[in-house]
């Protein structure tokens, strides 16, 4: 028998190298998801006992100053969960199955969790955007990133974890019903000629406020981002040009690239929100 050449060799060893791969995936879902297999769902789903990310909204509760805004938060959270537990709030998403059936449980689970990550962790009133300033930049979460703290929230600890293709599904549904906008995907070229994608910045619509909670909850919404946007200019002492870059939307990346793009020295006018 003929020795076997470098190139089979190299394709013999890959092969099996994504065969163990897949083998121990298989294992991983066989020993995580028992329990949910058995009641017909793979994704650790159980619709009487549905897993949201309540937990997240913790921000600010030392906060004197933002207490009535992180209320605020707390409010579209409690209203999130009723969209998925009874179907009375964004009705939109709830109905856009092309049978017009109300969505199953497990999709609506997933909403829930999302959108409670977001508005706790990254939601900014005065911009109604979800991403965070920092210097010139806006750190902005993506599917996996989201995905991650979702299945490290309390709700989810000891059972499966959220995978990102859910959480994508949430936020290309949200998108489809208007409830959101994102940005273009940004993309930077590093010195060693890589080029470094940036995640795409999620920013709620009015749409998505009425639908959540009427007019009452869009006008305390917009009243409250305007009151942060005045405590913002105030904090910059009425610079225009830090007002204006705080509110642009033109530099976004994602939190593990903070030590990827060239930063800035720091800013005397630097104190944003939050």
């Amino acid at each position: 028998m003929s020795a076997q050449t470098p190139s089979n060799s190299k394709r013999a060893k890959s092969r099996k190298q994504r065969l163990a791969q897949r083998a121990k995936l298989d294992r991983e879902l066989r020993e995580g998801v028992s329990k949910s297999v058995s009641k017909g769902n793979r994704c650790g789903h159980d619709p009487k006992a549905m897993r949201f990310c309540d937990s997240a909204i913790k921000r600010g509760r030392s906060s004197k100053t933002y207490k009535p805004h992180h209320q605020l938060i707390q409010v579209m959270a409690s209203y999130v969960r009723e969209a998925g537990l009874y179907g009375t709030r964004l009705k939109t998403w709830g109905f856009m199955n092309r049978s017009g059936c109300r969505r199953n449980s497990a999709r609506r689970e997933a909403m829930v969790a999302v959108i409670q990550y977001l508005l706790g962790k990254d939601f900014q009133l005065e911009t109604r955007r979800c991403g965070r300033r920092e210097g010139d930049y806006i750190v902005a979460p993506y599917a996996k990133l989201i995905a991650r703290g979702i299945s490290k929230s309390d709700e989810w600890q000891g059972t499966h974890e959220i995978s990102p293709w859910r959480v994508r599904h949430v936020i290309q549904d949200f998108e489809a019903c208007g409830y959101i906008t994102r940005t273009k995907q940004q993309r930077r070229k590093k010195e060693s000629g890589r080029w470094l994608p940036g995640p795409r910045m999620i920013t709620f619509t009015k749409r998505f406020f009425l639908e959540l909670g009427g007019k009452a909850l869009l006008g305390r919404v917009m009243a409250a981002g305007k009151e942060k946007s005045e405590q913002i200019k105030e904090q910059f002492a009425g610079s225009v040009e830090h007002v204006s870059r705080y509110f642009m939307a033109d530099k976004v990346i994602a939190p593990y690239q903070r030590n990827l793009v060239s930063r800035p020295p720091p800013d005397p006018y630097s104190v944003y929100a939050q």
